[in-house]
């Protein structure tokens, strides 16, 4: 939090002295390409953003911006991890320049800050305990149970699609990682846990010898068109030139040969969204 507080407070004397001075103050995109960094807030969620052994970030968000950076002539990103919760307060802040956290985009989430185009339209599912996978068929079934509850990640839109569902508050656990979430459903705290398809998937390649042990729910996206979500870059709504130039790389990029390489080397088999970013 004493992170934040100093960021805002530098931010605000740098505003005022630009102005007293009556000249435009750069844009973060001017101060970016000055000196060749920006710096990318991140949570980590594999497949979306995790560490490789040796230390290096990687993921769908950090390679997907790298490849957009690099076409502005960027090639060094700052990485700043933080929990997944904490990713809109500290871009508001100025903690960083950019979400590269697989962050969905939402009508709620676009009226504060600015999405580019999003990467990918992935489905949600529910992680469950193999043996409990017939009893919860639905999510809708596992709220109809009065003993039912679910994890899901501090801040994501699981959250909400739990609750829309019939899932109250005292029923839903929030949680500040996937670890976390994962632990409680093996100690029986929860019944399931909520989460993109993708990191189910992670989860599970990740635990390949228990394959016994969790069963993946699939849930009907036909009937909740919000079990699909779109990740996409999430940046400032002072900030619209930045957002602007990284959307007008990512139309040339998603889609790519290069982009393609890319989701096969992750394991993602999701579809390529080709929409445009907000207004």
């Amino acid at each position: 939090m004493k992170r934040i507080a100093f960021t805002t407070v530098a931010l605000a004397i740098a505003a005022s002295a630009w102005a007293y001075a009556g000249v435009r103050p750069p844009s973060t995109l001017d101060r970016i390409r000055r000196k060749g960094v920006v710096r990318a807030g991140i949570a980590f969620e594999p497949p979306w953003v995790y560490r490789l052994p040796n230390g290096r970030v990687a993921g769908e968000a950090p390679e997907v911006l790298q490849a957009a950076m690099h076409a502005l002539g960027v090639d060094s990103i700052e990485w700043v991890p933080t929990w997944f919760g904490s990713l809109l307060l500290e871009l508001d802040a100025g903690t960083f320049d950019v979400i590269a956290a697989g962050l969905y985009r939402t009508d709620e989430r676009a009226a504060r800050v600015l999405f580019t185009r999003p990467t990918l339209t992935v489905a949600t599912v529910m992680l469950v305990r193999g043996p409990d996978s017939a009893r919860t068929p639905t999510l809708e079934a596992l709220a109809a149970r009065t003993d039912g509850r679910v994890a899901v990640l501090a801040g994501a839109v699981e959250g909400t699609l739990a609750a829309d569902a019939g899932l109250d508050s005292t029923r839903r656990l929030e949680v500040p990682d996937i670890l976390t979430g994962v632990a409680a459903l093996d100690a029986g705290e929860v019944d399931a846990l909520l989460l993109s398809a993708p990191s189910i998937l992670a989860i599970q390649r990740a635990r390949p010898g228990e394959a016994a042990a969790l069963a993946v729910v699939p849930l009907d996206t036909t009937r909740r068109p919000g079990l699909v979500g779109h990740p996409a870059f999430a940046f400032r709504r002072t900030d619209r030139s930045l957002r602007n130039a990284v959307d007008d790389v990512l139309g040339h990029y998603l889609g790519s040969p290069a982009h393609r390489r890319l989701l096969t080397g992750l394991g993602l088999d999701a579809t390529i969204a080709s929409s445009g970013a907000d207004p």
